[in-house]
């Protein structure tokens, strides 16, 4: 009777813990709503000086609300970025303040699904803890990209 009730109880505990792992969303449809924000950085494990690397991931912070989000799917030829903003990819992933305010877009978006994120493999030299701190795991897909 014992082993009933713990198999019981097991049960329900693992039916109970599915409905959390749902997605936020798994719809593929892309917002109509057009939103402004800034690119102030960049995924620190894309590395590297050169801004042109096709899915470089780069930090946005949307206008309206503050949000930190990362998408690996703009243009890359959206800005002509200075090496130099790469340059500290070690340590830092924020562009510096005089540059914070410099590349502004509108676009649409929607938060991206457990198979569309991008996981670049990281080397150990690099601090994340800032950038995980800011952007955690806000991905998104853009579409309808324009500069502001």
């Amino acid at each position: 009777m014992k082993n009933k009730a713990i198999t019981f109880l097991f049960c329900v505990m693992a039916l109970l813990s599915c409905e959390n792992t749902k997605e936020i969303s798994n719809t593929k449809e892309i917002s109509n709503n057009n939103v402004e924000g800034r690119i102030i950085g960049f995924d620190p494990c894309n590395g590297g000086s050169d801004a042109q690397i096709e899915n470089r991931g780069f930090v946005i912070v949307l206008n309206s609300t503050s949000d930190t989000l990362v998408t690996y799917n703009l243009p890359v030829k959206l800005f002509n970025f200075p090496k130099e903003l790469f340059n500290g990819y070690l340590g830092i992933f924020l562009f510096p303040d005089a540059y914070k305010n410099k590349y502004n877009i509108s676009f649409s978006f929607r938060y991206s699904t457990s198979s569309e994120k991008k996981y670049p493999v990281c080397s150990g030299l690099i601090y994340l803890a800032e950038y995980n701190k800011y952007v955690g795991d806000h991905q998104i897909i853009v579409d309808h990209v324009s500069l502001k």
